[in-house]
């Protein structure tokens, strides 16, 4: 019989690596396993503590609430609450200052690109087995209106008084914002990247090529074959900025779509890159952290973490704000020093929110903090 923590960890890991072929006794390890296996799939030991000489000058938690299992960036905090959802077919709004839950609804399918709120409506987009977009009354969680979409796995994008998404067939599809009737479809291809929304068109990345497409008739105005693949790119006062598959970052003109200039870097970037005035920082799948002149191109390396870091960047005050998959946040100076460590739940996918005198942060477990600096 397991009696330690650390043996029900050590079973659960194995029960996910051995071969399914191998018997033991003419039993099916797998078989043998199954017990074990119904244990692991709710099984998330606490994350270690960490000391208090490493903790640095960590934030104050202000309160930690249950914010839904399996939460999808971006959470967005707005109003006085923020709002988030996730695998676990939840969408909630809770009060930034009490902590308290406003409302919450469960939809019918898995929510996978977070939430997207404008002028008061909350709209969501499910995947599996629902596949609709569905606009939400912001102060009660009340339904306005929901349409078929597709299996869709990316966030939203609203322009020229249309919401869109890319749905798993690859297509770009655009509803009206006010009614949700279906305005156009568009074949795109295959793209894991939310479009973008540029003076009355949506951008799209798929593969090598970036489309343009009218917001109101759904025809590709443009189309631009670039000479990398684009895994990621993040758009913030006029600046377009691409994470490339062969490991570089690439500032775009985003009218004519010229390379500015191009950075190479040590890795293919992961998650969010970061934006704020005339720099960008971004983190590589080595857990490299580099700062890049938006200007000029120079881009510096400030830190090599040496950590399992699964989230992008995120300026928050005067830190450089990262998840890991060991549920740990950490706070890093323009320096490139670690100024603070806290502990969420394992394994931390969502970006953290500034907000008035602090930030929001969503663990792997459900956990919902609010931090003061």
């Amino acid at each position: 019989m397991l009696t330690e923590i650390s043996d029900l960890y050590r079973w659960c890991h194995a029960a996910s690596v051995f071969d399914r072929g191998v018997r033991i006794g003419g039993w099916s390890l797998a078989a043998a396993l199954v017990s074990v296996n119904a244990a692991c799939m709710n099984f998330r030991p606490d994350p270690a503590a960490i000391p208090v000489e490493a903790a640095g000058n960590a934030p104050i938690e202000s309160w930690t609430v249950d914010g839904g299992r399996g939460a999808t960036a971006p959470m967005i905090a707005e109003g006085g609450r923020v709002f988030l959802a996730g695998a676990d077919r939840q969408v909630r709004a809770i009060d930034i200052e009490s902590g308290g839950e406003v409302w919450h609804r469960r939809l019918t399918g898995t929510i996978l690109g977070g939430v997207l709120l404008r002028d008061s409506v909350l709209y969501v987009a499910t995947s599996r087995p629902d596949g609709k977009v569905h606009a939400l009354d912001a102060t009660t969680g009340r339904t306005r209106w929901r349409s078929s979409a597709g299996d869709i796995a990316t966030p939203l994008a609203i322009a020229g008084g249309a919401i869109a998404a890319v749905n798993r067939r690859g297509e770009l599809v655009a509803l009206d914002l006010d009614r949700g009737a279906l305005r156009w479809r568009r074949r795109i291809g295959v793209s894991r990247l939310a479009p973008l929304a540029v003076d009355g068109a949506f951008l799209v990345a798929a593969g090598d090529s970036i489309l343009r497409i009218d917001a109101a008739s759904g025809r590709t105005a443009a189309r631009w074959r670039l000479p990398f693949a684009i895994i990621g790119w993040q758009r913030m006062d006029g600046v377009l900025v691409l994470a490339a598959a062969d490991s570089a970052l690439a500032r775009l003109d985003p009218e004519t779509f010229e390379i500015a200039w191009r950075s190479e870097l040590d890795a293919p970037v992961l998650g969010r890159i970061g934006v704020r005035g005339d720099t960008a920082w971004a983190i590589t799948r080595r857990g490299t952290l580099y700062q890049v002149d938006l200007g000029t191109a120079a881009a510096r390396r400030i830190a090599g973490l040496g950590a399992p870091i699964t989230t992008g960047v995120t300026p928050i005050d005067e830190h450089l704000v990262v998840g890991g998959a060991d549920g740990v946040l950490r706070g890093i100076t323009r320096e490139g020093e670690v100024a603070w460590r806290v502990n969420l739940s394992w394994n931390i996918t969502v970006d953290p929110v500034a907000v008035p005198g602090g930030f929001l942060a969503a663990g792997g477990d459900g956990d919902l903090h609010r931090f003061t600096e």
